[in-house]
């Protein structure tokens, strides 16, 4: 029975550890990511939750859409966000298009620690139209989370 050398085990472990990341990224990246809000139910759910200002109904709706998007600083946005929150931004807008139209309001500019960003949610109803502003905390190394509703 013939034995491989270390080495050359190692560079299988090597070669095959490069390999499967470059598949993964590319699966992360290539491929859209289907995260909540993706259905009516939960569109509807997101919609009452902001008329109410439900900060919980809210976050348990947004919660795994804004867990995914991790910090990834770059030369012109060093905290890593700017593209995570226009990402969330372009997830509402179209998955819950017909309830709620998503625009950023400004990136890291509520100075507080960590920083925040706002979105303004506008609610659309049958017989009247709303708008929330969503407080998004944006920390350089963590994930993105809800910190707040409040009005215009």
């Amino acid at each position: 029975m013939k034995h491989f050398p270390i080495k050359g085990w190692l560079t299988w472990i090597v070669l095959l550890s490069l390999l499967t990341a470059g598949f993964s990224g590319c699966i992360k990246d290539c491929q859209p990511v289907e995260v909540p809000p993706n259905n009516e139910k939960e569109c509807r759910a997101l919609r009452m939750g902001l008329q109410q200002y439900d900060s919980l109904l809210v976050s348990l709706v947004l919660s795994e859409a804004i867990r995914i998007y991790e910090p990834f600083p770059s030369g012109t946005d060093t905290c890593g966000h700017e593209t995570n929150l226009l990402e969330l931004k372009r997830l509402l807008n179209q998955s819950c298009g017909a309830y709620i139209q998503a625009e950023v309001d400004c990136y890291r500019c509520v100075e507080a620690i960590p920083r925040r960003s706002r979105l303004i949610l506008t609610l659309y109803r049958p017989d009247t139209t709303m708008v929330r502003i969503l407080e998004i905390l944006t920390p350089c190394n963590d994930h993105l989370a809800l910190w707040k509703i409040t009005d215009p």
